[in-house]
């Protein structure tokens, strides 16, 4: 496995070579991937029966708020190796890492008008700018502005919580606390589309292009943005720490991290599921908040703990690192995720919108990432980035780059 390190030893303003990877990196983005998958999948499930109904809520507590802040310490680290490789004299080549993210904005806009009207890639767009400033910060720094996101996040979600029940006046609260929230956000897009009959790709393409710039907006302060925020600065605290770069080190750390985290995450999802399930939710945002998010927070560091000791074993070394090439290719498969549900669920595709149950979209989730995972594999058998990271990196870089093997 690759180490990193933080000097200037790299050369500046020049993309990642596929021998200074981390693959625990890629390994984590791939199972993040799966995860919200499953997560965002949901959205298109049939109302469930009493047996089904159980799986849905195991996926509550396993998956649907826990694999956005994975996958946002994993920006975070991301992050902080793009800065660390463009420095010259100390100072990273900040307009690089914009311009970066212009470009994922530009993806986003795509995802967002012609496959799915989803946000997380404008949240990190947006998101990013701000965290420039912590660049520099000394771990002292970042564990306390940790916490105060991770506090503002508990409130905001309180507040917005309140708000949203005070002007819905419905029996069914509008669910917060997930990361993404896709079965709010795209249910009403729905709507919009089967009330104007939109049942044309074309029709649909200008629905969504009509709704970019006032969700986009609205973003500003949803009620995800400090937790995200915090899990930025968490995957910047891990690399300074130089966790994922001394595995061996930390394998005691990260056992009692596994235990400590993956307990207390558990309890504190189940225990926001059941003030759901009975109904109290709605008299107690607070301690409803404060539940579900140390909850997701700890599942997700326990996932990251989890994976790290497994890639320390040579019995499942060989068996994750299957994931690698889906992981190294990562927005590339997070769209073909889009392109999938979008064909298979919406009205211009296969319209199976409320038609499957959970199990039955799982196996969609199944077949469709055994098929990412191979397709990636030998992608990079003969390429050296995936598709769209190729294009994200030209467009960044400003220059041509060599996409083969050679």
């Amino acid at each position: 496995m690759q180490n990193h390190s933080s000097n200037n030893s790299f050369k500046p303003s020049s993309p990642l070579q596929v021998n200074e990877r981390l693959e625990l990196i890629d390994i984590l983005r791939a199972f993040a991937l799966i995860g919200i998958f499953i997560v965002n999948i949901q959205f298109y499930v049939a109302k469930p029966n009493d047996t089904i109904d159980i799986i849905s809520w195991l996926i509550k507590i396993f998956f649907e708020g826990s694999f956005y802040p994975l996958f946002s310490i994993l920006f975070g680290i991301s992050f902080v190796i793009l800065l660390n490789r463009t420095e010259v004299n100390g100072k990273p080549n900040l307009r690089l890492f914009v311009r970066r993210l212009f470009i994922l904005a530009i993806i986003a806009s795509l995802q967002f008008i012609f496959l799915e009207p989803r946000h997380i890639l404008f949240r990190y767009t947006l998101l990013g700018i701000p965290l420039i400033t912590f660049y520099s910060s000394s771990k002292k720094v970042l564990m306390w502005s940790i916490a105060i996101f991770f506090i503002i996040s508990i409130f905001h979600n309180q507040i917005v919580y309140s708000l949203d029940n005070l002007r819905r006046h419905s029996t069914e609260a509008k669910n917060v606390f997930q990361l993404e929230v896709t079965e709010d956000d795209l249910k009403q897009e729905t709507i919009k589309m089967e009330k104007n009959n939109l049942t044309e790709y074309s029709d649909y393409v200008i629905n969504n292009s009509k709704q970019l710039i006032p969700q986009v907006i609205n973003l500003t302060h949803h009620s995800s943005m400090p937790h995200i925020f915090a899990s930025f600065l968490f995957g910047i605290f891990i690399w300074r720490w130089e966790i994922f770069q001394r595995l061996h080190e930390f394998r005691p750390f990260l056992r009692s991290w596994l235990i400590f985290c993956g307990l207390f995450g558990l309890i504190g999802n189940i225990g926001a599921i059941i003030l759901e399930w009975s109904g109290l939710a709605k008299a107690h945002p607070l301690e409803t908040s404060i539940l579900q998010t140390i909850g997701d927070s700890l599942l997700a560091v326990c996932y990251i703990s989890g994976i790290a000791l497994v890639s320390l074993s040579a019995f499942w070394t060989k068996l994750i690192k299957l994931l690698i090439p889906a992981g190294r290719m990562g927005l590339t498969n997070y769209l073909l995720q889009s392109v999938i549900m979008s064909f298979v669920f919406l009205s211009y595709g296969l319209n199976l919108k409320d038609k499957l149950n959970i199990l039955e979209c799982l196996v969609i989730v199944i077949m469709s990432t055994v098929v990412q995972i191979i397709f990636s594999t030998w992608w990079f058998q003969r390429f050296k980035y995936g598709p769209v990271e190729w294009v994200w990196r030209l467009l960044t870089y400003g220059r041509w780059l060599s996409i083969r093997n050679r």
